[in-house]
């Protein structure tokens, strides 16, 4: 089957209203799965919170030597620190000497980091009373939870900036050689470890997400009877209430960087994915594709978008050669297998066909494997041409 990106369920497919269990003598069978784009997997339960969000407190356990609550309120406090360490990286590296060089007006600075000033102070703060909660016997950090829910709101305002971000660097790095080559020089500090502006600009919305699993994992860890339950439950609940506020704007945010990864998979060729609208729709490596019916059949991967169609060649892990695109707008869709009676050269084959009299390449024709993934992708490829319309 193709892969279809899915509608993203808040906090990684996760219902909202849906209540943690609590702490049992059983031990935690129970599994998280999902990643930042809200695309359910199975998950080992034996992972810990990655990038991706997952967390288990097993794993922990085992990295740590801690058990249990003790190895989640461990990994919250942890992954906080590392939280506000980034965020100083980002404003105190790469704003500061931006600005310092001259290289970055208010407009621009606007346009690549929104509000991140905002998140700094608010998670210092958090973190401080973090700590303080952490050295008291209940560890109550519910009720610190509690208390900074209603200010997590501020991150809307940061998701819908990030929106166009990546786009806006890409474009002054163009525009001004200094601002690209000043950002590869921020690259080599020690506290950037080699990581990209854009890495540090997608740490937020990672961060804001991991929350209510950090404190749905620490619910399931704590035995009602314990005296800071009631209050994590209530924190566990208003952090879903706010940041669901967040997550309208976050769909916009997780939608761009689906385009920003398939965009880094090309490696010979420079190009923007980051349009107003774009979505992707599916994927697919297919066995046979003729670009130009004087060669043979290649064996490519198509990335289907409502707008327009991506082809590549892969190279290697996580690389592609790029071949072609084409709009949807100017296209049209052949079946050229109706009966499923064609011969080997056609047998489950559809070509789509550029009316764009422009374009470099003026028919794709592709055969599927069977009559099923035809049909399929004849009927997704028409969807997105009649979304146009």
């Amino acid at each position: 089957m193709i892969n279809r990106v899915k509608e993203h369920i808040f906090a990684f497919g996760l219902k909202l209203n849906e209540p943690p269990r609590a702490k049992t003598k059983r031990s935690l069978t129970g599994r998280l799965g999902g990643t930042l784009r809200g695309r359910k997997h199975n998950v080992d339960p034996q992972f810990n919170i990655t990038g991706s969000g997952v967390f288990n407190a097993a794993a922990s356990s085992n990295r740590s030597g801690m058990k249990g609550r003790e190895a989640v309120i461990d990994e919250i406090m942890t992954t906080e620190r590392d939280y506000v360490s980034d965020l100083a990286v980002v404003k105190d590296h790469f704003i500061f000497k931006l600005e310092d060089y001259g290289l970055m007006q208010k407009d621009q600075k606007d346009a690549i980091f929104g509000n991140i000033e905002e998140l700094l102070p608010l998670h210092q703060q958090l973190l401080e009373k973090l700590e303080e909660a952490n050295k008291e016997p209940d560890q109550n950090l519910g009720a610190v939870f509690i208390d900074f829910a209603p200010k997590f709101t501020v991150y809307s305002n940061y998701c819908s900036s990030q929106a166009s971000a990546g786009e806006t660097v890409l474009q002054y790095s163009k525009d001004n050689q200094n601002f690209g080559l000043c950002l590869e020089e921020l690259k080599t500090h020690e506290s950037v470890k080699g990581l990209d502006l854009k890495d540090f600009l997608i740490k937020p919305m990672q961060r804001v997400c991991k929350y209510p699993l950090l404190l749905r994992e620490l619910l399931k860890e704590t035995e009602e009877s314990h005296p800071t339950y009631t209050q994590l439950s209530t924190a566990y609940d208003m952090l879903q209430e706010y940041l669901s506020v967040v997550n309208e704007n976050k769909r916009t945010v997780d939608n761009l960087m689906d385009l920003i990864a398939v965009q880094d998979l090309i490696v010979d060729k420079q190009i923007s994915l980051q349009a107003k609208g774009r979505c992707l729709v599916a994927t697919r490596e297919f066995k046979k594709v003729i670009l130009d019916e004087k060669n043979s059949p290649l064996k490519l991967t198509v990335w289907l978008f409502n707008d327009m169609i991506l082809i590549a060649k892969k190279k290697d892990k996580d690389k592609y050669l790029y071949k072609t695109q084409l709009n949807t707008d100017s296209c049209v869709v052949w079946d050229l297998d109706p009966q499923g009676s064609a011969g080997i050269d056609r047998r489950h084959g559809f070509s789509i066909v550029n009316t764009d009299k422009r374009a470099a390449v003026d028919k794709i024709i592709i055969l599927a494997s069977n009559a099923e993934e035809k049909v399929e992708w004849i009927a997704l490829i028409n969807e997105s041409i009649g979304s146009l319309v």
